[in-house]
């Protein structure tokens, strides 16, 4: 009887915060107070219910008619969970960030020399921030630009 109760009251405080982040999703500049300390199972779940992830709520129902008022009940519950809207943000740890963007600038150098010793012209206008043939000023892309020799 007394985990019956427990149960209760954690769904209860689980329905009040979803209640809240759904008027939040709907009202987005009415300051809404959603009250994940009022209950251990809201506080452990903060981050899943109104933090950066995505969360998945199933919902059992039966069709049989004397569970009807249940169902209904459950139905109404993941409605209000439905109406959640979370915008999930790439957590990037800043030296991760700069690793991925120089591995990208590395290769874009890479397939700008596989062209050069093709023999193809080369744009080297959007490379770096006036590191590799940012200067010059020539406007003719000779190949004077990134110290690379013209052909000739």
């Amino acid at each position: 009887l007394q985990e019956g109760i427990e149960i209760n009251v954690s769904l209860s405080a689980l329905g009040n915060v979803i209640s809240a982040l759904a008027e939040k999703a709907n009202n987005p500049k009415k300051k809404v107070f959603i009250p994940y300390r009022s209950h251990v199972l809201t506080e452990l779940l903060q981050s899943a219910l109104g933090g950066n992830s995505k969360t998945v709520m199933v919902a059992a129902v039966s069709p049989a008619n004397i569970n009807f008022d249940e169902s209904l009940s459950t139905l109404r519950y993941a409605d209000r969970a439905k109406q959640i809207k979370v915008v999930v943000e790439v957590m990037e740890n800043p030296t991760d960030k700069l690793i991925r963007e120089l591995k990208s600038e590395n290769e874009k150098l890479r397939k700008m020399l596989m062209g050069i010793s093709a023999g193809e012209a080369v744009d080297l206008s959007g490379v770096g921030d006036g590191g590799v043939g940012g200067g010059g000023g020539r406007g003719g892309g000779g190949g004077e630009a990134a110290g690379v020799a013209p052909r000739g």
